[in-house]
């Protein structure tokens, strides 16, 4: 069974947004920017609401994923973490060759 990472990983590739639902119910469209990792381990979808919104969202909470055909354009805001508190996880410039 593919990780969480694993199905975010081609729609962050692509620049395409998502429809996530998250473990309490709630749903929402994310555009995907980057996956963390904060030094205790746990895993944080950075990325942006479709009201322009950042969100950190924790991996363990993502419930359902679907790619939408819809691409956005990055915007560096929520591009920003603390290198000292998070380590980042994915896109690493390995990836992008395998």
């Amino acid at each position: 069974m593919k990780t969480t990472i694993q199905k975010i990983t081609p729609a962050i590739i692509a620049s395409r947004k998502i429809s996530i639902q998250l473990d309490d119910g709630k749903e929402m469209v994310v555009h995907p920017h980057v996956v963390v990792k904060k030094k205790q381990g746990d895993e944080i979808l950075k990325s942006m609401l479709e009201s322009g919104d950042c969100m950190d969202i924790p991996i363990e909470k993502i419930k359902t994923i679907s790619i939408l055909a819809e691409n956005f354009a990055i915007d560096t805001t929520c591009l920003n973490f603390d290198y000292q508190e998070y380590d980042l996880v994915f896109p690493r410039k390995a990836d992008w060759f395998e």
